[in-house]
């Protein structure tokens, strides 16, 4: 079966574009570790690093079937009000309908 969502490669070719002086490089001023995460995978530079020296994640106390279990367990009520609020409650309200690839379904007003 087919992953959905953008790759991992395309993440960070598109961190390194941005880096280019006619894209957005005053976004990076300040990273240190850049990050390139589809939900099953991710891998890590930092700036102007070429792609082929982006290494791979790897938590060294964990097993996969452990990181498994926590990224696919719902959070409680009571952990999602932990996290969020400190927000606005209208920002509450979209976080039980954001799916795992981001997508609410709802426009953000800007």
């Amino acid at each position: 079966m087919a992953r959905k969502g953008p790759t991992i490669d395309e993440g960070i070719s598109q961190s390194i574009r941005n880096q280019f002086n006619d894209e957005i490089p005053q976004l990076f001023a300040y990273s240190q570790l850049l990050l390139s995460i589809n939900g099953h995978d991710g891998r890590y530079g930092t700036c102007h690093t070429p792609m082929k020296f982006w290494a791979a994640w790897r938590e060294e106390d964990i097993t996969d079937t452990q990181m498994y279990a926590l990224r696919n367990h719902q959070l409680s009520t009571e952990q999602i009000h932990a996290l969020f609020d400190h927000r606005p409650s209208a920002d509450l309200q979209l976080v039980p309908t954001v799916n795992r690839w981001g997508g609410t379904g709802r426009q953000w007003a800007g």
